[in-house]
């Protein structure tokens, strides 16, 4: 190979890894949040039924909308539970995000949308969906803990997403799922769905991502990094799943949620069905 053509490709190495790390490097930076251009059928229809479902909040007695991203943060299926095109979706354009969803439905025409509601913040928003379905969680379930033996926070966001995806490899988890209370193992998506700052809740980074049966999300983990004499890492886990959970940091149970029996739409985690607005083909 010749000087300048070896000079050519350790130019385009660095270049790639410049480009790499600076998609990492900011967590504030807005994603595209507008439709994307190319989509399939049963995307553009779940986004039509999103339309339908208004949140609110209440902050010092005034009543605010709370805005959900316009693209699903993660799409997916489950054929071994006969599930298909599932959404997952994010409320709060800002700050740490306020509740999760997931959109799917069994596969089949004709079918209703199945909603799974979980609320990821100690501030609760209230959701009133299709057919005058209303959420009004009395309380949440999201509780901060500090992560064990956890590295210095780094002061650069490129080295704090390395950190975090490194402690959520420390993750191992399971479920019991009907019929026949069968023990399911979850496995770490690698890439987190959603990525934040809240300076009000002082958080200097944080991350949602996601323990899935498959790529079928059951376990929100939210990792973040909070502004304190030093800055620490803490985590919270909540659940997207009614089966009975557990979740093991370095193979030691931390968090196990028992199976959902309540399905209360005050509960910071329920469950609802809607007609579908249409069938369209896929």
């Amino acid at each position: 190979m010749s000087r300048s053509l070896q000079i050519a490709g350790s130019f385009a190495f660095v270049l790639l890894l410049t480009l790499t790390a600076q998609s990492e490097d900011e967590p504030s930076k807005k994603e595209d949040d507008s439709p994307k251009k190319v989509e399939s059928a049963i995307i553009k229809e779940a986004r039509e039924h999103m339309s339908l479902l208004k949140a609110q909040s209440s902050v010092d007695g005034t009543e605010a909308e709370v805005e959900y991203l316009s693209n699903p943060a993660l799409s997916y299926g489950d054929a071994a539970r006969n599930w298909e095109g599932g959404t997952l979706w994010v409320w709060g354009k800002s700050g740490r995000p306020a509740a999760v969803m997931e959109l799917f439905r069994d596969v089949g025409p004709n079918q209703p949308w199945i909603h799974a509601l979980t609320s990821t913040s100690p501030k609760l928003i209230r959701l009133t969906g299709p057919n005058g379905k209303r959420w009004t969680p009395k309380k949440g379930h999201f509780e901060l803990k500090d992560v064990p033996n956890a590295p210095e926070v780094s002061d650069r966001p490129v080295v704090r997403m390395r950190q975090m995806k490194e402690i959520g490899r420390r993750l191992t988890a399971h479920e019991f799922w009907e019929p026949n209370n069968s023990r399911f193992e979850l496995r770490l998506l690698v890439q987190p769905v959603h990525r934040y700052q809240d300076e009000s809740a002082k958080v200097i980074d944080g991350t949602v991502f996601i323990l899935a049966h498959g790529t079928n999300p059951e376990v929100i983990v939210q990792i973040e990094a909070h502004a304190s004499e030093p800055p620490r890492w803490q985590y919270s886990f909540v659940r997207l799943a009614g089966g009975e959970l557990h979740v093991l940091f370095d193979d030691k149970e931390v968090w196990s949620a028992p199976r959902n029996v309540t399905d209360q739409s005050v509960d910071p985690y329920w469950l609802f069905w809607s007609a579908p607005t249409r069938t369209v083909a896929k």
